[in-house]
């Protein structure tokens, strides 16, 4: 059984959290996240410990979205790589891919737009 830590930023984030656990879970992973790990109050370094020595007995990370947003998944990440971990990127979620859709859109209206100033000038 591959050991996984979830990893990323959580912060208002329990549900993609949550939700990549279970798919891992599903897929037959023992799943660690950070939601269920106890910090101590002295800090970003101390709660930085708590995270690599829970990384320490994991065969594989699983990073959420954004994580290249949040230093500690930076640091989590790097450690990963340095143990020779398998590193997994869980999936968007579906609203997110809908914004990425949404953007896209507007990104092409806006190019339309300016296209069509630059022919009449």
């Amino acid at each position: 059984m591959i050991r996984t830590f979830v990893f990323g930023h959580t912060a208002g984030n329990h549900q993609a959290v949550e939700a990549e656990a279970d798919r891992l879970h599903n897929l037959g992973h023992e799943v660690i996240t950070t939601i269920e790990l106890d910090y101590p109050a002295e800090g970003w370094v101390a709660a930085m410990a708590v995270n690599l020595r829970e990384l320490f007995s994991c065969d594989a990370i699983s990073l959420l979205p954004g994580w290249e947003d949040w230093p500690e998944s930076l640091v989590s990440h790097q450690a990963a790589v340095r143990l020779g971990l398998q590193i997994i990127l869980a999936p968007r979620s579906e609203p997110y891919a809908m914004e990425l859709i949404r953007a896209a859109v507007e990104t092409d209206r806006l190019l339309a737009q300016i296209r069509a100033r630059r022919a009449t000038v």
